[in-house]
């Protein structure tokens, strides 16, 4: 940060810059303005059993879409013929 910055934008990780220490003990960083960006991604590891179930469920439809196509396709061939 310049010497002259009045104002900042900063990532999720800056959460709570306003309350710390080393920035109320120095003139210049506790009169800039800070704007911080609010954290908007979603974590999506529940654990490995419910990350395993999700998998399972995935690959189980996956299964019976190409069960289903291959159906299809099938029943085409047969009534061509």
């Amino acid at each position: 940060m310049r010497d002259d910055d009045e104002f900042v934008n900063a990532d999720a990780g800056y959460v709570g810059i306003q309350k710390r220490q080393e920035l109320a003990s120095d003139a210049h960083l506790s009169k800039v303005e800070w704007g911080v960006s609010e954290r908007s991604m979603k974590v999506r590891y529940r654990g490995l059993g419910k990350n395993g179930g999700r998998l399972r469920m995935l690959f189980g439809l996956a299964n019976i879409l190409r069960w289903s196509w291959r159906q299809d396709s099938l029943g085409a061939l047969v009534t061509a013929a």
